[in-house]
């Protein structure tokens, strides 16, 4: 599995400054390139900087500015236009009961519950990849 993802670049967003760089180096020992966006407006900002090679999106729902979920509607906009179609794996430490599941199930191929465990994280960005979704039900 991980040598599959080590041709895979991902975008990984996420506004706490210790989660986010603890798990960006973890990150960059699997994946070939990671991108990082301290909130859900520099997701945007970074997603449309590096928008041929994001092969996924991995994200925080709670943000200030945007939201997971905000962004992921952005970017999902932004890969209509753009015919491009990375899927976004939302991270959050609330219950997946605390969302709505029809804006869940829209804008995120799978969910995960903080705190995450990188190997979970890694086989959802493998299924995603693959085009296997979440039920979220």
């Amino acid at each position: 599995m991980h040598k599959d993802l080590k041709n895979v670049s991902i975008l990984y967003v996420e506004d706490d400054d210790f989660l986010r760089e603890h798990t960006q180096d973890l990150l960059k020992k699997i994946f070939k390139e990671v991108f990082v966006a301290k909130d859900g407006k520099d997701g945007v900002y970074v997603y449309n900087e590096h928008l041929n090679q994001v092969d996924a999106i991995i994200t925080d729902i709670n943000m200030p500015e945007i939201s997971g979920i905000q962004m992921a509607k952005i970017i999902r906009k932004i890969q209509e236009k753009s015919n491009k179609n990375s899927p976004i794996i939302a991270l959050s430490a609330y219950n997946i009961e605390d969302y709505s599941f029809q804006e869940l199930k829209d804008n995120f191929a799978h969910y995960l519950r903080k705190p995450i465990q990188v190997k979970d994280l890694v086989i959802n960005v493998n299924k995603a990849l693959k085009g296997e979704l979440e039920d979220f039900i």
